[in-house]
């Protein structure tokens, strides 16, 4: 977050616990899964190490599907451009071509696998 309280979302990551408080329809779940993948490729953070709370079980398991999701996209974006083929990274994407630039190809890429590998793990909940 920037001191405005905007998120930028290849900024600093926050350390400790993180309070996401915003109106609907503002980008609080993109904002959510962005945190999650960076925390696993940039904080080396395993899935079951992240703790993601929200108020309802519907509202959990929208974010369950939302950060499985954005991990699986992800997995499937970096599988590509080390397989040599052109990726042409998408505005959402771009925190994905920051991971494999700021830690490097491979290791984000062993580590967003191993995130969906153990995603049951993940505590997404109420």
């Amino acid at each position: 977050m920037t001191s405005s309280g905007v998120f930028d979302e290849t900024g600093p990551l926050p350390t400790g616990t993180a309070l996401l408080e915003a109106s609907a329809g503002t980008g609080k779940t993109y904002t959510i899964t962005t945190l999650v993948l960076r925390l696993i490729v940039e904080a080396d953070l395993d899935i079951d190490q992240v703790v993601v709370v929200t108020f309802t079980r519907a509202a959990a398991a929208e974010l369950r599907g939302r950060i499985r999701g954005r991990i699986h996209d992800a997995v499937n974006l970096l599988e590509q451009q080390q397989a040599g083929m052109t990726v042409a990274f998408a505005d959402d994407d771009a925190v994905v071509a920051h991971l494999a630039q700021h830690r490097g190809l491979e290791p984000a890429l062993e580590r967003l696998r191993r995130a969906r590998e153990r995603f049951d793990e993940a505590t997404i909940d109420t």
